[in-house]
């Protein structure tokens, strides 16, 4: 029997200040509007590494696939079919910052296929898409994040210890307001636009 010494790059096993295989988070990004343009900064984490960008229009693919090679990933995989991004066991969690009515099906697609998700919110546009996502997390064992920053800003957490404290009495009634919505309008039927998949 020969033996040879095998000899392994320092920053494949994370020395010299870089991240090891193993402790790298792989991540994918579905949908590339405005509201994604703070998200993808996470990249910029040590130990973050994107695999995949998505989007069904051309023009956003491209500029976010711009985007990630300007921020050091040249590499990262542009596509127009989410499935490519389910179907890659590589892929750890998944943003997805779709239009609300994709939120449930990407998200509930993505955890049965063992991938964590961080959603947009609102996390569904019905009850029974949310009950769907709760029994999706918990069948698949995954984690499920809703966009809610806000809640966790310093003054919202001060507020919330405030109240559970005491400190502003007891809480008889609370009044809330959603607001005016428009009323729901059906468009008449449009071609495909160009560059949409």
């Amino acid at each position: 029997m020969l033996a040879a010494p095998q000899i392994v790059r320092s920053q494949v096993l994370g020395r010299n200040g870089g991240v090891g295989a193993n402790s790298r988070i792989n991540l994918a990004f579905i949908g590339h509007g405005k509201q994604m343009t703070g998200h993808v900064s996470v990249v910029e984490t040590p130990g973050v590494q994107p695999l995949y960008v998505y989007d069904v229009k051309a023009n956003a693919l491209a500029a976010a696939s711009a985007d990630m090679a300007k921020r050091g990933f040249p590499d990262v995989r542009a596509t127009p079919d989410y499935e490519d991004v389910i179907n890659d066991p590589a892929v750890n969690g998944v943003f997805i910052v779709t239009p609300d009515h994709w939120h449930a099906a990407i998200a509930i697609a993505v955890m049965r296929a063992g991938k964590a998700v961080y959603v947009e919110k609102p996390m569904t546009l019905t009850i029974a898409e949310s009950k769907a996502m709760v029994e999706a997390e918990r069948r698949y064992g995954r984690i499920l994040q809703v966009g809610s920053q806000q809640r966790s800003e310093h003054a919202f957490r001060k507020a919330a210890e405030m109240v559970r404290s005491g400190w502003i009495g007891e809480i008889r009634e609370v009044y809330t307001r959603l607001g005016d919505f428009p009323a729901p309008t059906l468009e008449p039927e449009q071609p495909v636009p160009d560059g949409f998949n």
